[in-house]
């Protein structure tokens, strides 16, 4: 019976040792998971803005000029969403998305912008491969 006793007791001691280190690790990851408040975007939004497309670039460059500069920024928009947490990625997006819409970017043009953002970091090989945007930018219920 004492053993009994004593292989309970240390079974308990055992289980709570190891939910305190569970419940250190999930604070941990709560907090590396943190989101910045506003993320270098730039990128992102010329590249989502479509900088690269042939009638924002001068007429007289050559193709392969265009191209090389919408591969570059595609570069580095990819290398902006490479730096942050899977987990705050969409919600980066997100804001990139209300700063083109902020910028007066209408009909057609936003269509396009929320189109590409929700596989963004699709594109770039990311998870999570398809981001919810938001329809307008005073609702989080509405997306698209």
């Amino acid at each position: 019976m004492k053993t009994f006793f004593f292989l309970a007791l240390l079974a308990l001691a055992a289980i709570g040792g190891a939910t305190a280190q569970y419940e250190d690790l999930r604070s941990e990851g709560a907090h590396e998971t943190r989101c910045q408040e506003r993320q270098a975007m730039d990128a992102c939004r010329d590249y989502l803005m479509k900088q690269c497309t042939a009638s924002t670039m001068p007429i007289t460059w050559p193709w392969k000029w265009r191209m090389a500069s919408c591969r570059e920024l595609k570069h580095r928009c990819c290398n902006q969403l490479e730096q942050m947490p899977p987990t705050c990625r969409c919600k980066a997006i997100r804001g990139t998305v209300q700063e083109i819409h902020g910028s007066k970017q209408q009909g057609t043009m936003m269509a396009e912008v929320r189109q590409m953002a929700k596989t963004l970091p699709s594109i770039c090989n990311m998870y999570p491969t398809y981001c919810n945007i938001p329809m307008a930018t005073t609702s989080e219920d509405c997306y698209c």
